[in-house]
């Protein structure tokens, strides 16, 4: 009885002596622990002391989590090709070679916020910017586009709402005649507005044929409305927008 005692004691003694000397245990405690921590230690971006305190950490990898979600509201990808002799048929300048077609899942501008003039309240009034396109991909002076009351005059705009507001990773904005002289766009989002494109427009837009820009929201909060602002000092006449649209976040 003695010896089987002495040797249970050594025995647990050598036990305790492994824990302290063992690197993946110790005040951290199992190896789950140490899992979460290197969790964390991706997501929060560096705390190198994963072995201590593995539940914290963890918690930072949810964190990193929440991160990696707002860049699937990021989506900066070019849909249409500025260049007149890509984008426009030749010999037909006012079509276009490959129409863009949009999402089925795009959710169009439903409302008007606020504008800085419109040609008319009815014909080429700001509500002709709202729901899906009606003139794109046809490009001209056409009717069912917002055009301004007067031609190539300075600070124009036109910010348009959504009933419901989205979460996007993109605005597609589909300009109809004399594209090119967008040169602002704000989103307007439950956490602020942000500028999400700014431009210098060149000296004749992008040729006469329809565009559609592209660009990034930058936030996975809500939007509530676009703003658009349109130096149509800068590219001759009007220049008409058919349709706003938000493309859902994934």
């Amino acid at each position: 009885m003695k010896y089987s005692i002495i040797v249970g004691l050594l025995v647990a003694l050598a036990a305790v002596a492994g824990c302290e000397d063992d690197p993946n245990t110790g005040s951290g405690g199992s190896d789950t622990g140490g899992s979460a921590g290197e969790g964390g230690s991706a997501g929060s971006g560096g705390h190198g002391t994963a072995g201590h305190g593995g539940g914290t950490a963890g918690s930072g990898g949810g964190t990193g989590g929440s991160g990696g979600s707002a860049q699937a509201c990021d989506n900066p990808k070019v849909v249409d090709n500025v260049d007149p002799a890509v984008r426009c048929k030749t010999g037909v300048p006012t079509d276009v070679v490959s129409v863009v077609m949009a999402p089925a899942n795009t959710v169009w501008a439903d409302k008007v916020e606020d504008f800085s003039s419109e040609y008319g309240p009815e014909n080429y009034g700001s509500k002709q910017a709202l729901q899906a396109p009606n003139v794109y991909p046809t490009s001209g002076d056409e009717p069912k586009a917002w055009a301004q009351s007067a031609e190539d005059a300075a600070n124009e705009f036109i910010e348009v709402g959504f009933s419901t507001p989205v979460v996007a990773e993109s605005v597609w904005v589909f300009e109809t005649f004399n594209p090119g002289a967008i040169s602002k766009i704000t989103v307007k989002a439950a956490d602020g507005p942000h500028v999400v494109y700014q431009a210098s427009p060149m000296q004749g837009g992008f040729g006469m044929c329809a565009h559609v820009l592209s660009v990034s929201t930058k936030t996975c909060s809500p939007i509530s409305a676009v703003r658009i602002d349109v130096a149509s000092d800068k590219v001759s006449t009007f220049n008409e927008i058919d349709a706003v649209g938000l493309i859902p976040a994934p």
